[in-house]
């Protein structure tokens, strides 16, 4: 017997309801789109009649890997009564709860002052950026990098923010913390900021490239400038020439090493801090001598191209090694036991 039309229809119907839909499949963003994202973004960045004077520029890290932008503003609504939310202005993703290096409007979509300091007093009317993670366990990411120079360097044009009122949390209330983390390069930051006309992905290949090896430098400026010595102190305090202690040279590669001495003070202590900087073809390398009262060079006989040893009146320091190309190998040497009579 022959099915009915309208029979036919309603299966037809049920078959179809049955099937299930083939959504188009949710693709996530590129590297590519987190670029065109924060292209417009940081475009979009102007004065605004809301705007404090800003004046100040200060970076944070969340020192968490997963805290997303809700989680954190609910938290810091209630940790600060503020029913504004999260304190930071902008907010870097870490590719958890948002894109890695996507920038994402957090405070900034109020321009309101924020509380992030200890000492507020350091750094008034400061635009806070914060990289989600935990940079005191690992460094940011290249594209967390690459998005932090392109925002810094477009709020510097639009508020007239000079680099010497850039600052980590850490550099701006002194001691009392740690943030955004030991791996977080502010001296390459900084560097990049006085000397770099402008910023493309490859410069943050590697976040922990020593600023020093993108040279060569016909001097040791790069080095200079990425000395911060006020620390804590309310009284910024003038950073001295550097000075050469001790050099010795292997003329026929090319290769020297030196260590200079540069007046400054640490915790408001005036001091001389201490450089070992070795030179060659590919640029300078520098280590800092901390705690030593004077500093001596002194070549070693060794299978390697170049090999040095730093000693001061109390006996061997360390020794750096450089096999011809790369990065020198440096490492502290052990003090001498004394021998009990």
């Amino acid at each position: 017997m022959a099915a009915r039309p309208w029979a036919l229809h309603l299966l037809s119907v049920v078959l179809l309801l049955a099937t299930p839909a083939t959504a188009t499949p949710r693709r996530n963003p590129g590297p590519n789109d987190v670029a065109a994202a924060n292209a417009a973004l940081v475009a979009a960045i102007d004065r605004d009649p809301r705007d404090a004077a800003w004046r100040y520029l200060v970076i944070h890290h969340t020192a968490s890997e997963f805290d997303s932008l809700a989680g954190i503003s609910a938290g810091h609504a209630k940790r600060f009564a503020d029913p504004l939310g999260i304190q930071y202005h902008f907010l870097v993703g870490n590719g958890h709860a948002a894109p890695d290096g996507a920038i994402q409007l957090a405070r900034w979509r109020h321009r309101a002052q924020s509380i992030h300091l200890f000492h507020p007093e350091r750094a008034p009317n400061a635009i806070t950026i914060s990289l989600q993670g935990n940079l005191h366990e690992r460094a940011p990411s290249p594209a967390q990098m690459l998005a932090v120079e392109t925002l810094i360097r477009r709020l510097m044009r639009v508020y007239a923010i000079p680099g010497d009122r850039i600052s980590t949390n850490t550099n701006a209330d002194g001691v009392a913390t740690v943030c955004p983390g030991k791996s977080f390069p502010i001296d390459r930051v900084l560097y990049r900021l006085a000397h770099a006309p402008g910023v493309a992905a490859a410069d943050w290949r590697d976040p922990l490239a020593a600023v020093q090896m993108e040279g060569p430098f016909v001097d040791l400026d790069a080095v200079r400038a990425g000395l911060r010595w006020q620390g804590s102190c309310r009284k910024e305090v003038p950073i001295g020439p550097l000075r050469m202690l001790a050099q010795v040279a292997d003329t026929g590669r090319g290769v020297r090493a030196q260590v200079l001495g540069i007046a400054g003070s640490l915790d408001c202590t005036a001091i001389e801090r201490r450089l070992l900087a070795l030179h060659t073809q590919e640029g300078w390398y520098t280590r800092e001598l901390n705690g030593y009262r004077s500093s001596r060079l002194k070549p070693r006989r060794s299978d390697k191209p170049f090999s040095v040893l730093v000693r001061d009146e109390r006996g061997p320091m360390q020794t750096c090694d450089w096999a011809g190309h790369g990065v020198p190998i440096c490492a502290l040497v052990a003090p001498r036991k004394v021998r009990k009579h």
